[in-house]
């Protein structure tokens, strides 16, 4: 009787168990009409149009994130809730991977979308990772039978195109689950282990830092270690702020990012910047700091390197391996402008933080040689010098900040106390208020800030 009541007041979208009620896929229908469609050689040319397509093999892991961060979303949406688990597991063992996740389980459209090669489920829209049908082709660089299992939906998919069904197995009730058996036979078992033993080791905590949906990525190799990704959100004074950590070998990481966001105009995604923020030993206090490398992020990272030391998200139209974007598309120079204009105009927020510090203004594109006149990130040096130019964004000496165009900087402790900024001015013969920078404007301390200041 509840179950009862509770269907004649249930919402259009069908719930995560009405799912299981639906009528069975018809798969030999659809292998039928992807025959058709696709003709009959796709076995042939496949390995070289569709699964060997990516520098590496391994980004096949992507690609299942990206499927479950989508389901995960359109099952937010469908539910209007999101009182559901959004965390994923990779199981490893010797002779085949077990992926899960809790999104939307699979009905028939999703099955069509999953065993064809341009369509997919996700269409034009931006905000949505998984824009190419042939992403998850990808699995086929370690498997010539991927299963599927989710609600009632139990079927694999040979020679890319053909689904085929199989046995159910034991599933919670909103769970789907991804079953690649190693068993290419120009690839020993070994040898796919290795390779994925490796990469669930190394895929590292930045994974989950833009995603909306998937907080915790749990994984597990047969006989060896096991770890967690998390993701968790803060502030940190006024600024939102996203915490990541690690858990591998009982040994616990962290990382901290300040995070912002702005919508991109005439659609319903964000463009996002994300700045590094640690710990210094010293005073103990928490600031930004540069990173290392910084790969542009299309939702997971990609291989274009941004000359960036801190992170940029957005999305992006990538090459269908998603491992590039095309830099002459408008949509993506677009990004790039509104992107450029995202990192101007959190620098006052992160200012009024307590923040922006000099060696935090080293983080920022200040160099000609890394972004020159004619390139894609060109717009992110200009947006930044016309800030500093125009805002008081530059730390004063005795505190306060100042605009450049007021500023007036100082190799000596001396010069600074011997001139006042009120002589300073008169000296000058400056109609307006002319400041001294901060002593900690150095070619020593802050050599690249120092340099672009100065020249």
């Amino acid at each position: 009787a509840v179950q009862g009541l509770y269907r004649r007041r249930a919402p259009a979208h069908p719930s995560q168990a009405a799912l299981a009620e639906r009528m069975p896929t018809n798969y030999q229908l659809i292998a039928d009409e992807n025959v058709r469609r696709y003709g009959t050689d796709i076995g042939l040319y496949g390995p070289t149009l569709l699964a060997n397509i990516y520098t590496e093999r391994i980004h096949f892991v992507y690609e299942l994130l990206q499927n479950a961060e989508d389901a995960l979303a359109r099952r937010a949406r469908d539910e209007g809730a999101q009182n559901f688990a959004k965390r994923v597991g990779f199981h490893l063992y010797q002779d085949r991977l077990e992926f899960r996740h809790y999104g939307k389980c699979f009905d028939e459209l999703d099955v069509r979308g999953i065993c064809g090669l341009v369509a997919g489920t996700a269409g034009d829209d931006p905000t949505r990772i998984g824009r190419f049908g042939i992403g998850f082709k990808s699995v086929y660089a370690y498997t010539v039978s991927p299963e599927i299992h989710s609600a009632d939906k139990h079927f694999q998919i040979l020679n890319y195109v053909l689904p085929h069904p199989v046995s159910a197995v034991n599933l919670a009730g909103d769970e789907t689950l991804f079953i690649l058996r190693f068993d290419k036979p120009d690839l020993n078992p070994a040898t796919a282990f290795e390779e994925i033993a490796n990469c669930l080791r190394e895929l590292g905590v930045r994974t989950l830092l833009f995603l909306k949906f998937i907080e915790e990525i749990h994984w597990l190799v047969e006989g060896g270690l096991e770890g967690n990704y998390r993701r968790s959100a803060g502030v940190n004074g006024a600024l939102p702020t996203t915490t990541l950590t690690s858990l591998r070998g009982g040994q616990v990481a962290r990382e901290e990012f300040c995070l912002f966001e702005q919508d991109v105009d005439g659609c319903p995604a964000k463009v996002a910047v994300a700045f590094r923020l640690e710990k210094d030993d010293e005073s103990g206090r928490k600031e930004i700091v540069g990173l290392g490398n910084s790969a542009l992020v299309v939702f997971f990272p990609t291989k274009r390197e941004t000359k960036l030391k801190f992170l940029v998200q957005g999305p992006y139209r990538t090459t269908p391996t998603r491992e590039t974007i095309h830099e002459d598309d408008d949509w993506n120079r677009k990004l790039i402008e509104q992107t450029a204009s995202l990192i101007a105009g959190s620098l006052p927020k992160i200012r009024d933080a307590g923040l922006l510090t000099p060696s935090f203004l080293e983080t920022l594109p200040l160099s000609t040689l890394d972004f020159p006149a004619d390139s894609l990130f060109r717009p992110f040096f200009e947006r930044i010098k016309d800030s500093l130019k125009k805002q008081p964004l530059l730390p004063c000496d005795g505190g306060g900040f100042i605009s450049a165009a007021e500023a007036r900087l100082a190799n000596s402790l001396a010069l600074r106390q011997l001139l006042a900024n009120d002589q300073l001015a008169f000296l000058l013969g400056a109609t307006e208020p002319i400041k001294w920078l901060s002593g900690q404007f150095t070619e020593r301390r802050t050599p690249q800030v120092y340099a672009y200041l100065t020249d």
